[in-house]
């Protein structure tokens, strides 16, 4: 049963032995270069990462465990900022989502309220570039997200059939596209 994570099960993540590389903590580069490349541009909500900040590195870390670059605008490009729309900072983005294989929309509670992720996703779809959106609910709440997230694959975990001690499998991301899954990693590569 494929399944959504939830902001304590994403706390979680750390204290899995499968994915040992996660308690080393979130791993970020300053840009040193605009053409760089990166597997993820994580489009996020600005808030989040600030309000949640522990769960927000968790995510990455989770990504950065599978041996993936994440690119994250804020802290790989000390010159953006949320709250600025300008021309400046839409050509850093353009370029840095060229640049990136995948675009990861973290939707959340507080993601209708951002400017830039819209736009971030439109753009990187319109580069015909892999978007997938990775819902972070809190507790019990079910994905509903803005009615155009619906045309995009979905990442989440596989509950397995069988009852076992362990409640959620991490072991593996996998991607709801179309009513069939992929592993996360064989997705990307598609």
């Amino acid at each position: 049963m494929f399944k959504y994570f939830k902001l304590h099960e994403v706390k979680k993540m750390k204290s899995m032995n499968r994915l040992s590389a996660i308690s080393q903590g979130v791993i970020v580069t300053k840009a040193d270069s605009l053409n760089r490349e990166y597997d993820i541009f994580l489009s996020h909500c600005y808030s989040d990462a600030q309000n949640l900040s522990s769960e927000f590195d968790d995510v990455v870390s989770l990504f950065q465990s599978l041996g993936l670059s994440v690119y994250i605008d804020w802290k790989n490009d000390d010159n953006l900022r949320e709250d600025a729309i300008t021309a400046d900072n839409a050509d850093t983005l353009r370029k840095r989502l060229k640049n990136s294989r995948c675009l990861l929309y973290l939707t959340s509670e507080n993601s209708p309220d951002s400017k830039w992720m819209p736009w971030e996703l439109g753009y990187m779809d319109g580069l015909s570039k892999k978007v997938c959106v990775f819902p972070l609910l809190i507790s019990n709440e079910t994905f509903m997200g803005q009615e155009y997230l619906g045309l995009y694959p979905q990442i989440g975990y596989v509950k397995p059939p069988i009852f076992t001690l362990l409640s959620i499998d991490y072991q593996c991301l996998w991607v709801r596209e179309n009513h069939k899954l992929m592993h996360f990693d064989s997705w990307l590569d598609v």
